[in-house]
């Protein structure tokens, strides 16, 4: 296993992600105070296989030991004042005496990420690469009945090959801590390094949510809506006014376009859908007098669509304020699958940098975006609802 940590020092390969999920380059000054703890860990990292062909890498467990170590180093070299000094010495109860703190801290609820319940995640490739190449092999020709002769007259069977190629990315997130902060962090008792730790990986988590929809053309990553291997389809009719049935029809048409188009080689069995649209077709009744609805008609006429999941990150995404629908196919394993997500390192928190005042922990993960494995089974449909 070759690991290419020491070709990781541009900008253009790290990217800084701020508490928002906000993407941006990382400076040379960030990328190379990354680079050192993360090649210092891709010595040490190895790789194992599960049962049904997952490759695994210590990463996360093997910089836990780092970090544990660094951080035993630092705590032997600092001493935090612990007296037992009461300002009720004199009898009494000071005001602020009667004010307790509770120690859960409340925090901001966000919204779900939905990439990792949409794709399966490809793991194979070592972490500290910068690149990742997927070739396709295409086989043409026919067969010939033989009816003597030496054979010129017989066509042979060809092979083209075509390559997709896409970088791998670092994403970056850091948290701080300085000497002053700690001793009142312990003496309160309040968890707010933890709290900055869960604020870092949904930060790291939100960023990766956004390249694999959308995912970025200027730095050449491709995510699913703009991906140039998937189908795009406009929706003909605007759900807001059409009939029950029309709708019922268009649908029916975006399910079954991959088996049609590709005689039944393909068959997707996964619909996302942005929330406004399968709220509307969930409540629109299918016909008068009928108790069922849009959805439910459309689920009974398509058991090969086993998966329908929300993803908010579809509404309004496409032309004129339009909704998306996407179809593909999630399978039962790595080799039955339509799209997935390339992540060379999940999460990882790099051995601090401890100084004599401050600490700042670097979180770090490696992402490709999304590969289309098989280009037959996904469509991607902008549906207008005009209410």
């Amino acid at each position: 296993m070759t690991l290419h940590f020491n070709a990781i020092g541009s900008g253009a390969s790290f990217f800084e992600v701020g508490p928002s999920g906000g993407i941006r380059a990382a400076s040379e000054e960030l990328a190379s105070s990354v680079q050192a703890p993360l090649a210092e860990l891709g010595a040490r990292v190895d790789s194992t296989t599960d049962d049904i062909g997952n490759t695994r890498w210590s990463t996360y467990a093997d910089s836990l030991d780092m970090v544990e170590y660094s951080a035993a180093e630092a705590a032997s070299q600092m001493r935090a004042r612990s007296d037992s000094f009461s300002a009720n010495v004199g009898g009494g109860l000071n005001p602020r005496e009667l004010v307790g703190t509770l120690r859960r801290t409340l925090e901001e609820r966000r919204p779900p990420l939905n990439y990792r319940a949409a794709f399966d995640t490809n793991t194979s490739l070592p972490p500290g690469l910068m690149e990742y190449e997927q070739y396709r092999a295409s086989v043409s020709g026919t067969a010939s009945i033989y009816r003597g002769g030496d054979g010129s007259n017989v066509g042979e069977i060809e092979l083209a090959n075509t390559g997709f190629k896409a970088p791998i990315v670092y994403l970056i997130a850091a948290i701080s801590t300085n000497w002053l902060e700690q001793l009142n962090i312990n003496r309160i008792g309040l968890g707010n390094n933890t709290t900055k730790m869960r604020g870092a990986i949904r930060a790291l988590q939100e960023a990766e949510n956004k390249l694999t929809w959308t995912g970025s053309e200027a730095d050449r990553i491709y995510g699913v809506l703009n991906h140039p291997y998937v189908d795009h389809m406009l929706a003909s009719i605007d759900f807001g006014t059409a009939q029950p049935d029309a709708m019922s029809e268009a649908m029916s048409t975006w399910a079954n376009y991959a088996e049609e188009q590709s005689g039944s080689i393909f068959q997707p069995d996964t619909m996302l859908i942005a929330p406004k649209l399968l709220n509307y077709i969930a409540n629109k009744r299918f016909g008068s007098g009928s108790d069922k609805t849009v959805l439910a008609h459309f689920r009974e006429a398509h058991p090969h669509i086993k998966r329908i999941l929300k993803v908010r990150e579809l509404n309004n995404a496409g032309p004129d304020g339009s909704h998306y629908i996407v179809f593909h196919r999630k399978g039962a394993g790595p080799s039955d699958r339509s799209i997935e997500l390339v992540r060379t390192m999940g999460i990882t928190p790099l051995v601090p940098d401890n100084r004599p005042l401050t600490s700042k922990m670097f979180l770090v993960c490696g992402f490709g975006g999304a590969n289309q494995i098989e280009v037959g089974d996904a469509l991607i449909v902008a549906v207008k609802l005009t209410r």
